[in-house]
């Protein structure tokens, strides 16, 4: 059942773990770990939003190409399984976080 509640709060956690903002500094390495961290993943989510609509663009004026309807369709499969990749990662590091230090 913890783990389950592990799960959870690594999902809806906000990106850099809710501490620190542009007037408070870091207070801790750990901070500005969850700092990195936010921002990488913001990063990511940004680019693959950007290369889901390049790849729908590939569907969209494929007009008949089957490879290029084809590579379309690949590149929008690799960006959701590197999004899924992604979730899954910022959850594991927050399962084992709260395992070694605590809640």
């Amino acid at each position: 059942m913890k783990l389950l509640q592990l799960v959870q709060r690594s999902i809806t956690t906000p990106p850099g773990g809710g501490v620190g903002s542009i007037t408070t500094p870091p207070r801790s390495l750990n901070d500005i770990l969850n700092n990195l961290i936010g921002f990488a993943t913001g990063l990511a989510l940004t680019i693959a939003s950007l290369v889901i609509i390049y790849a729908a663009y590939l569907m969209l004026t494929a007009g008949g190409k089957t490879d290029q309807f084809e590579q379309g369709k690949k590149t929008i499969t690799y960006v959701v399984i590197g999004l899924f990749v992604l979730l899954l990662s910022r959850a594991i590091v927050t399962i084992i976080r709260e395992l070694i230090i605590g809640p």
